[in-house]
């Protein structure tokens, strides 16, 4: 169970493009596609990193929780 949620926040966290997208919402999403539509390389690079940075954090988060749960896993 906890090894599934790290991919499945990754997934989470990159669906919101599209929801941001159809539903019309301001977000992080919606400033990615008005950069590609308006050829902003910097602020595509900068969405890019962030979302990159943020799936890290959540797979180390979850590798270490999975740390604290199985004792016989040692790092």
């Amino acid at each position: 169970m906890v090894s599934f949620s790290g991919p499945a926040l990754a997934i989470l966290i990159t669906g919101t493009v599209v929801v941001e997208r159809i539903f019309a919402l301001p977000g992080l999403g919606q400033y990615f596609i008005n950069a590609n539509l308006n050829r902003d390389e910097p602020l595509i690079i900068g969405i890019v990193a962030f979302v990159s940075i943020i799936i890290l954090v959540f797979n180390l988060l979850v590798d270490i929780a999975y740390g604290f749960i199985d004792p016989r896993i040692r790092y």
